[in-house]
């Protein structure tokens, strides 16, 4: 999945991001977004979010 589906997939289902947000997800290496991805499903809002990008 491309960073700009996963962006869209994340503003759609959550909500906007920050910036800081956005910026830490474009800087995210292939296996990381493929990580991420997957990690959404289980997801219930940005706080989930955040917890994941703080761990990665």
């Amino acid at each position: 999945m491309a960073k700009a589906e996963i962006l869209s997939r994340i503003r759609r289902d959550f909500g906007e991001l920050s910036a800081e947000q956005t910026k830490q997800i474009g800087k995210l290496p292939v296996p990381q977004l493929e990580s991420l991805a997957k990690a959404l499903l289980d997801f219930d809002g940005l706080a989930d979010l955040e917890v994941w990008l703080a761990e990665v």
